[in-house]
């Protein structure tokens, strides 16, 4: 994810593919090991490189990189399994590595909710913040880096430690979930065209069973972040570097601030 380039208020949310996909296959192994880690994992891995692949090709012919931006998908017509929208998506992803949602009224007022509650959140005293810490679990809840952002990420699962104090802020955590399945159902659904997408032999790149197992990890670890960065003195300041995510898929809200993978003017 990195800074990527001015896009129009139409288009509140992005989804890519994440660069470092089997992370979150080993994590499942880790995470039930009763279970085998999913078999899907060469297959997850050969598909997200088949993608940058075909635009490392891509960008080699036009001798520069393709700064197009992708046809944006109706959210509301994909997760109903129209074709075509399924189309754009897998398109969308294979050209830019990213697609361009748009989404129904509905999700989009819960993100506005969600932001605004965040807002309020990061208002709180540090100390009081602070008893959200997930210190002694690598990345979740409340976390604070110096001299560039904030954040508190949390998965409906998380301990109740790692919320915010319901009496302080009561509407938080229905705030959040309502989100949180909403963007849970719309990502689960690209994912799943992405797995049923065809491979070599024009078979789906992934099978039933491979798919069930990778939905049981995805349902117990996906999470929501809510970052604030703060203002930096210098313009050209870098409060995020260019980096990797570790899930299977990322999805970021625009929210007409500046922000990863793309901004508004």
């Amino acid at each position: 994810l990195k800074p990527f380039q001015t896009m129009d208020n139409a288009f509140p949310v992005a989804i890519g593919v994440a660069a470092v996909v089997g992370a979150a296959v080993y994590g499942y192994s880790k995470w039930n090991p009763k279970k085998p880690a999913p078999k899907a994992q060469d297959d997850i891995t050969r598909m997200e490189k088949a993608f940058d692949g075909e635009r490392a090709a891509r960008d080699a012919m036009k001798g520069t990189t393709d700064v197009s931006l992708p046809i944006r998908v109706s959210a509301a017509a994909l997760l109903a399994g129209d074709e075509n929208q399924r189309r754009n998506l897998i398109q969308s992803l294979k050209k830019h590595g990213y697609a361009i949602i748009q989404m129904d009224d509905q999700t989009t007022l819960a993100a506005k909710n969600l932001e605004n509650i965040a807002w309020k959140y990061f208002a709180q005293p540090d100390d009081v913040k602070d008893r959200n810490s997930g210190a002694d679990r690598s990345n979740l809840g409340y976390i604070r880096v110096k001299g560039t952002r904030e954040f508190i990420k949390l998965r409906p699962s998380d301990e109740t430690r790692l919320w915010p104090n319901k009496e302080a802020l009561p509407d938080f955590e229905q705030i959040y979930r309502d989100f949180y399945q909403r963007m849970f159902t719309l990502v689960w659904s690209a994912f799943r065209t992405l797995a049923d997408s065809p491979g070599t032999g024009n078979s789906p790149l992934l099978n039933q069973n491979q798919i069930a197992a990778i939905e049981d990890f995805v349902r117990e670890k996906s999470s929501v972040s809510m970052i604030h960065y703060y203002p930096q003195a210098e313009k050209e300041s870098c409060v995020c570097e260019e980096h990797k995510d570790t899930g299977l898929l990322t999805a970021v809200f625009k929210t007409g601030v500046p922000s990863l993978q793309m901004w508004g003017k």
